[in-house]
């Protein structure tokens, strides 16, 4: 009988070939013999171990590269619509502060409201120089008797206020207390002549007419004739100044002085 053909002979013979390879005789004389064991199956894997050292320098940045070209000019945006600007409050801020506008409204209506700072204190300016002597007669209507070619004062009711000179209704003149150069200022309306005549009339010093001062104007019996007149004299002190009118071209006549004014003032 071929037992080569049977396979459980096949088997037991690779079980007794594998055993004659696995046979190691023992340390000691007559020890009995062991048979390795099949592989046993793959352990788990291991913890990682450490890392490797630390991580180095960064390294110099690199050279920068040329600039590109230009790019194209864009298309131009639409015409927006013209503003319209209301100034609103403008405030006076405090001395060493900055101004400020502040921008209000929308859809193109703005108001503009400014804060501007005070400006510095200028400096004192000089002392007021105001007039030393001053003073002056008026009266509203007053009888006028004109003799030819004599200075008739003409009479005054009202002493106005007066500095450095003295007015006088009581002596119809104005007495100059401060030496100086004068402005004197008059305005008389002469009406009511019985014939009419050449009228003049003039500022006296001492009952001459003062340089400048006289006024002619030919006066009828109806119709008032406003003389006015200003004009500057130097006077020294003591001087007495009256208003006068005279006729020149008539014997006498008579008439009134009305709404008459008679102001001097010192400019120096």
């Amino acid at each position: 009988m071929n037992n080569n053909c049977n396979p459980s002979y096949q088997r037991a013979l690779n079980l007794v070939n594998e055993f004659q390879s696995n046979y190691h005789p023992s340390c000691c004389c007559g020890g009995s013999r062991s048979i390795t064991g099949p592989t046993g199956p793959t352990g788990p894997t291991g913890p990682i171990g450490p890392a490797g050292g630390p991580t180095g320098p960064t390294g110099p940045t690199g050279v920068i590269g040329p600039t590109g070209p230009t790019g194209p000019t864009g298309p131009t945006g639409f015409t927006g619509p013209a503003p319209t600007l209301t100034v609103g409050e403008v405030t006076t801020g405090e001395p060493d502060t900055d101004a400020v506008v502040t921008i209000n409204g929308d859809e193109g209506n703005y108001t503009l409201d400014f804060t501007i700072p005070q400006g510095p204190t200028g400096p004192t300016g000089p002392e007021a120089v105001g007039l030393t002597a001053f003073g002056g007669l008026e009266n509203t209507t007053e009888t006028l008797a004109l003799t030819q070619n004599t200075e008739t004062p003409i009479a005054f009711s009202t002493e106005l206020p007066s500095e450095g000179v003295t007015a006088s209704t009581a002596d119809n003149n104005i007495t100059i207390d401060q030496a100086g150069i004068y402005e004197i200022t008059y305005i008389t309306t002469i009406n009511g002549l019985g014939t009419g005549g050449n009228v003049v009339v003039s500022v006296t010093n001492d009952g001459s007419p003062l340089q400048n001062s006289s006024l002619t104007q030919q006066v009828d019996a109806s119709t008032p004739v406003v003389f006015a007149k200003n004009f500057l004299v130097t006077l020294e002190e003591g001087n007495v100044l009256q208003l006068t009118a005279n006729i020149t071209d008539q014997p006498s006549d008579s008439g009134n002085a009305s709404n008459t004014t008679f102001v001097v003032k010192k400019l120096n």
